[in-house]
């Protein structure tokens, strides 16, 4: 288990890396749709005004030189998207191979557990022996079992282990979804002045 957890941290020492160097590309790609966009605008905003001047050919060609900037924009945005879709898929594998070891750690928790206690439930540890060996010297008569009297077995209390529950969570909530109460937050005041 602990070979996996330390290869499990080398591959998440690769993740800052590549979220960084695909952050920088998106800020340039940004900077450089809004250049484009920038020069797209102003271009047509001057093409407009001449536009009843412009012979035919003229706006033509205009209007292909407008549509081929659209277009890089258009590759760009593509890019864009796949770079972002890159840096979502690769956090997304390593949350669930960190969610696998986690429940592969439980279940190795539990199998320990489970095994330390079945072979310690037929041991007596040295506290019980101590109470025993205390309870037979101040009581004598006790020391005698008595006929028809079953005694349970040592650390038949014991239930099996239940590890903590992990709670999987998609994604965290936004800050721009609404906010609920619980019934114990509300102010009691608030029953006794309004009836619903």
């Amino acid at each position: 288990m602990a070979e996996k957890l330390k290869e499990y941290m080398k591959e998440l020492d690769d993740l800052p890396p590549l979220i960084q160097k695909n952050t920088e590309e998106l800020r340039k790609l940004d900077e450089e749709v809004e250049r484009i966009m920038s020069m797209a605008q102003a271009r047509a905003v001057k093409h407009v005004n001449n536009l009843k001047r412009t012979p035919m050919k003229l706006q033509v060609e205009w209007y292909k030189e407008m549509q081929g900037m659209y277009g890089v924009v258009d590759k760009l945005n593509e890019r864009k998207v796949k770079l972002a879709d890159e840096m979502y898929n690769a956090v997304d594998t390593r949350i669930r191979e960190m969610d696998k070891m986690m429940l592969e750690f439980q279940e190795l928790r539990v199998r320990k557990h489970n095994e330390t206690h079945a072979t310690n439930a037929g041991q007596p540890t040295s506290n019980t022996q101590n109470r025993q060996r205390s309870k037979s010297t101040a009581d004598p008569v006790r020391k005698a079992n008595k006929p028809g009297v079953t005694r349970p077995k040592r650390a038949s209390f014991i239930g099996a282990f239940k590890p903590s529950t992990i709670t999987a969570a998609d994604m965290p909530v936004g800050d721009n979804e609404p906010k609920y109460r619980f019934s114990h937050q509300v102010c009691k005041g608030l029953h006794r002045r309004f009836k619903y």
